[in-house]
């Protein structure tokens, strides 16, 4: 009976004229030409046009709708009175990192419209004293925010040459700023050459030859001279005196804007990598241990935020201060040639940046941020966290009391002052060794973290 009656249907439908209405077993719509108007099957649960069964097309349990990936930044702040690794991660990631990173990037921006001022300046005869002091104001501003960006050296800006490799690392910390790496006579030599004005001057040339340091160099040393030595071959076969102070200019300059360029390219890239739009490492690095992370456990991504704060451990403590002061790897009574920007004369803004940017990691954004102070609380109820922070705290306090720049601290200094701890500078690195002591022994140990390979064997 079934083949019966499906017989008389197909020669009923044959006998309409010119087909004007469809052949389904249950419709009498009319067709069209458009294909997506096409009669569908009440059976197909992916058709969202059919309506039949009451259900919304646009439910999620819709299975041909793909849901929107949930953005790991716009959760509230977990502050539950639980700690969560995960929850310190996230806004780490999310409130101190990312931000840190936007405000870079808008003031590379800013670098660079500076010195296009600049260099326009100069090519129609202009003096420049006004655009060279803009250039170097808004070089000073957004060192000041890389300082920041330098103590969160995780996942792309970590380095590819540390002796342990951080998880997402790309190196892109070196490809803006290399120190302490500088190469001022480098520089000079690729003054000579018109290096920088080639295709491939990134490629070839090692990154102290550009970056911020370099910038710096460029736009603050206005001298005739250069920092080769008398034997070195831009002095020993006079290449540098054929240099007019005109044509000095102006190629320090272009130089400039060149650095300061790629500078740009780096910071954009950098935040890319960390943004939820683009590569989203601030999820990867927020989701630490679970599935899709790059990050086998938690521990992992701890560890390597921890690495980064132990940056005002070595470099701020060893190599910004105490070598300076002639505390050590200085065999003089002071080193101030040493300070970490000896021709923009920033040293001192550096450090604070870098111990307020340590200061966000240990105590958290905001007010009611989590931070490495709240792991500490929840691991051991002493007053191991409180130390920290207000050793913490005195030291920047120590810093912004300097009232010269940091060379001019060590250029003043004497073994009886800061042995004694009497001198600014030394008196911050004193300050801040407190701070470290504790981060090395306590903090690890009780945290159940890895010291970084640089710091194990540090006696000092």
């Amino acid at each position: 009976m079934q083949y019966r009656a499906l017989t008389v249907q197909f020669v009923l439908c044959f006998a309409l004229v010119g087909m004007t209405y469809g052949c389904g077993s249950s419709s009498d719509e009319p067709t069209t030409d458009d294909p997506s108007a096409a009669t569908s099957d009440p059976s197909d649960p992916s058709d969202p046009s059919d309506a039949s069964d009451g259900s919304d097309p646009s439910d999620a349990s819709d299975p041909s709708t793909t849901a929107e990936p949930a953005d790991v930044c716009t959760a509230e702040d977990a502050n539950t009175g639980s700690f969560s690794g995960n929850e310190l991660l996230r806004q780490v990631g999310c409130n101190i990192i990312l931000p840190a990173y936007a405000d870079f990037e808008t003031a590379a921006n800013a670098l660079v419209a500076s010195l296009e001022t600049y260099v326009t300046d100069i090519e129609v005869g202009n003096d420049a004293l006004d655009s060279l002091a803009e250039a170097q104001a808004q070089w000073s501003d957004t060192m000041k925010l890389w300082q920041q960006a330098e103590v969160y050296q995780v996942g792309p800006s970590a380095s590819l040459t540390d002796l342990e490799i951080a998880v997402g690392a790309a190196g892109i910390r070196d490809e803006i700023y290399s120190w302490p790496t500088v190469n001022p006579c480098g520089v000079d030599q690729d003054i000579v050459t018109d290096k920088y004005a080639t295709d491939d001057f990134f490629e070839v040339r090692s990154s102290d030859r550009y970056g911020l340091d370099a910038a710096g160099y460029l736009l603050f040393y206005q001298e005739a001279d250069n920092n080769c030595s008398i034997i070195n071959s831009i002095n020993s076969q006079g290449t540098w005196e054929e240099i007019n102070n005109e044509d000095l200019k102006q190629k320090r300059a272009l130089y400039a804007h060149e650095v300061a360029t790629n500078v740009e390219d780096r910071a954009i890239e950098l935040h890319n990598a960390w943004k939820q739009d683009g590569g989203n490492f601030v999820e990867d690095f927020a989701n630490a241990g679970q599935a899709g992370s790059s990050y086998g456990t938690l521990e992992e991504a701890l560890n390597d935020l921890s690495d980064a704060l132990f940056y005002i451990e070595k470099d701020v403590k060893d190599f910004k201060l105490a070598k300076p002061a002639g505390i050590q790897g200085c065999s003089k009574v002071s080193c101030p040639d040493d300070v970490e920007a000896p021709f923009s004369r920033v040293s001192r803004d550096n450090i604070i940046a870098n111990l307020e940017a340590a200061q966000k990691l240990f105590l958290g954004a905001g007010e009611a941020g989590i931070g490495f102070d709240d792991f500490l609380r929840d691991r051991d109820p002493s007053d191991v966290a409180d130390a920290m922070s207000a050793n913490l705290a005195a030291t920047i306090q120590a810093a912004q009391d300097m009232d010269s720049t940091l060379y001019e601290a060590a250029s003043s200094v004497t073994e009886e002052q800061c042995a004694a701890g009497n001198d600014p500078i030394c008196d911050t690195y004193y300050k801040l060794k407190s701070f470290t002591d504790d981060l090395k022994t306590r903090f690890v140990e009780i945290l159940e973290l890895s010291l970084p390979v640089e710091a194990s064997g540090d006696a000092d």
